[in-house]
């Protein structure tokens, strides 16, 4: 069954179009092209943050000079 009958409230339409869909469109458009990309945006972790990674940010969370 479709829903494309359903029409979104007006304040929903005015609403800018969500940030990441519009990176996504450009991230294609760059592949299409030839670019070789390096995503950094949002991901899924599928496994736990290895021991070093959480231990070096822990360390910095503990310098004040990185938070004020």
């Amino acid at each position: 069954m479709s829903l494309n009958w359903i029409v979104p409230a007006e304040r929903i339409q005015k609403l800018p179009p969500y940030v990441f869909a519009r990176l996504d469109e450009l991230k294609a458009k760059a592949r299409e092209q030839g670019l070789d990309l390096i995503d950094l945006g949002m991901g899924n972790p599928d496994g736990a943050t290895p021991a070093p990674v959480v231990e070096a940010a822990i360390a910095a969370l503990k310098r004040s000079r990185n938070h004020g």
